[in-house]
């Protein structure tokens, strides 16, 4: 992978969009983020899946969260059949679909910073399994529908299975239906994505506090960084800080508030940062872009 930011593919522009795949991998797929949130449901084939520098290794059953800005891929094993259902999420579900106060939290079962409940693949059992997969069969025959009556099925079972997920996640009385990833990398780089994680929001945030935080030296952590992820330190400390902020302003928050809020020390920097990532001013409406590209 080159030195560049990772890229953002898909543009979402409803509630959610479902796809329902059954073909050989098309060749490999780069490392990229969303706006939106995303689920897969792997119906058959083996694959792993990489996110935020953990790989996981996927089994038929297994549901894969992907949150809005985590940088993720397939990794396909083979060039067999896989057979899944992608779902694509809006940030802002709840809303589109005006669902009362006490529905809204049908959202937390994607993952959260800090939060160790959440889970990136979860692997069901027992009658939650069962549920999920009635609903992966009904979503596969319905995404190729087209009419009101096939797009108001959907949206009733995308938030079926939301609600079903959320169940997993959040009830302490459940046990616990995480599947365990690995590291795409040694243990220490996952330390630093959580560390970046957890401080990208301030300023002092930097390659050499990171460094010095996990006594190293700063050339050291520079390649180990990049050996392991395939971009700098810095690279990805900004395009965090970019998605944040292209999210917050989004939701309403100043331009300037936000170009703070999200750790940047200069709003010159931001602003340069911002135009030469996604192509216009902060604050800018996109038009509407067509296709929505899958993976």
């Amino acid at each position: 992978m080159s030195d560049q930011n990772y890229s953002k593919r898909g543009y979402l522009h409803e509630s959610h969009h479902v796809f329902y795949l059954k073909e050989p991998p098309q060749g490999p797929v780069a490392v990229h983020y969303h706006d939106f949130h995303k689920i897969m449901l792997l119906l058959d084939g083996e694959m792993r899946y990489s996110i935020e520098g953990t790989e996981y290794a996927l089994m038929p059953g297994d549901v894969v969260l992907v949150s809005a800005g985590e940088i993720h891929c397939p990794v396909y094993t083979q060039m067999s059949v896989y057979e899944r259902v992608i779902i694509y999420v809006s940030q802002d579900l709840a809303e589109s679909e005006r669902l009362a106060d006490g529905y809204a939290g049908l959202m937390n079962c994607f993952p959260q910073s800090g939060d160790a409940l959440r889970a990136h693949v979860l692997r069901p059992s027992g009658e939650r399994k069962s549920k999920i997969a009635q609903i992966s069969a009904e979503l596969a025959y319905l995404s190729g529908q087209e009419s009101d009556y096939a797009d108001f099925c959907r949206r009733l079972k995308v938030l079926e299975l939301l609600a079903v997920l959320g169940r997993i996640t959040e009830d302490p009385d459940l046990p616990e239906e995480k599947a365990e990833g690995e590291e795409t990398s040694d243990p220490v780089t996952g330390q630093i994505l959580s560390y970046i994680s957890d401080h990208i929001r301030e300023e002092s945030l930097c390659i050499d506090n990171i460094a010095e935080h996990f006594g190293m030296s700063r050339s050291g952590l520079m390649h180990m960084f990049r050996r392991n992820m395939g971009c700098t330190v810095g690279g990805y400390i900004s395009e965090k800080r970019l998605f944040l902020a292209k999210t917050a302003i989004a939701a309403g928050m100043p331009v300037t508030e936000a170009c703070y809020a999200c750790g940047f020390g200069s709003y010159g920097a931001f602003y340069h940062a911002y135009r030469r990532r996604y192509g216009q001013p902060p604050g800018a409406k996109r038009a509407p872009l067509p296709g929505v590209p899958v993976e």
